[in-house]
């Protein structure tokens, strides 16, 4: 199974340090814009009546890596992400509405901006907690999203799978571990998610 955080690892190294404040900083923006083209193709749907079907799965799975990522800098990933999913239950609104879990994903990806942007702007590591829960909202809405698209659990684990897979053979990355990349200890592996292809 690959592993999503070496190969951040090693998408990111020439910028900054894997899972840094820094890199929070840029997998939030990374987020924001992949929930911002899924709610543009939401809207086309609605305003054209185009399917886009397969193209609002994709930026499903996008978004899906990259909170796993930003997840990983919270120290909320994998397990420990599901964990609290699983734990955490929304009854508020009807979920089978694709505009409104799009409104919903925008809402919260906002709310998870703001955060970033104050602990950034204080220059102090605060409000984790607030960012843990919106990351949890995020995933349940994500997965409400998907249930919509028929693309569940298993399913959206392999697209992302399939997007991992590209972005490797794009960039001719070796994750075998001779590329001389030196790896906080720390790393582990995840369950299948992925890297978006066009985050270059």
């Amino acid at each position: 199974m690959m592993n999503l955080f070496d190969l951040h690892l090693k998408m990111t190294s020439h910028l900054f340090p894997a899972f840094s404040n820094t890199d929070e900083r840029f997998l939030t923006l990374a987020l924001c814009g992949e929930v911002g083209e899924l709610a543009n193709m939401i809207k086309k749907r609605w305003r054209d009546s185009v399917d886009l079907g397969e193209e609002i799965r994709d930026e499903i799975a996008d978004i899906r890596i990259y909170l796993e990522l930003i997840a990983r800098c919270f120290n909320i990933e994998g397990d420990k992400l599901d964990t609290r999913v699983s734990q955490t239950m929304v009854l508020e609104f009807n979920h089978d509405d694709e505009k409104f879990m799009a409104l919903a994903l925008c809402a919260k990806a906002g709310q998870l901006a703001t955060t970033v942007e104050t602990r950034w702007s204080t220059g102090h590591n605060v409000m984790a907690y607030l960012a843990k829960e919106q990351i949890v909202y995020l995933r349940i809405y994500l997965e409400m999203m998907a249930d919509i698209f028929l693309i569940p659990g298993k399913k959206l684990d392999h697209r992302v799978e399939e997007k991992l897979a590209k972005v490797i053979r794009k960039h001719g990355i070796k994750m075998d571990g001779t590329d001389g990349i030196k790896r906080p200890v720390d790393l582990g592996t995840t369950n299948s998610d992925g890297w978006d292809s066009e985050a270059d």
